[in-house]
């Protein structure tokens, strides 16, 4: 009976953490909100659907540009900003073991710098970013 005990508080306990921190993709909804009636073809249901099967081709590449560029990862000129991604995670992220994740997620995404040809667009940055991001799908909370 006490090991039912613990093992039920364990789950409880659980639970509350993973409540208690939000995936990226919880963060990056209420941003979001402009760029989904930007680009009606996305919705939080895409958005999901690509989460769970890391799938960034699901998602509008210039609706990935919007909402990354609205978090400060990509700026005005269409490049990928790693300093202004952590800064605005910080911003987002309280808890500091989830925020470390998600800092090395983003250091391990600056190959999406690679030259584009849509320049201050960020169209192409926002879709390899979202591609890069869906690919550390096993080692952070999307």
């Amino acid at each position: 009976m006490s090991k039912f005990i613990c093992l039920m508080l364990c789950i409880i306990g659980a639970s509350s953490y993973v409540r208690a921190n939000p995936t990226l993709r919880d963060l990056l909804i209420p941003i979001s909100q402009e760029c989904f009636k930007e680009f009606p073809r996305d919705s939080v249901d895409v958005v999901n659907k690509a989460a769970e099967t890391g799938d960034a081709e699901l998602l509008d590449p210039c609706f990935s540009g919007c909402v990354f560029k609205k978090a400060g990862f990509i700026n005005d000129k269409g490049e990928y900003d790693t300093n202004s991604a952590l800064i605005n995670l910080r911003k987002l992220v309280t808890d500091d073991e989830q925020y470390a994740g998600l800092a090395a997620a983003t250091n391990l995404c600056t190959s999406v710098q690679d030259t584009v040809t849509d320049g201050e667009a960020g169209c192409e940055r926002g879709a390899r970013l979202s591609a890069c991001l869906l690919q550390q799908r096993d080692y952070i909370s999307i």
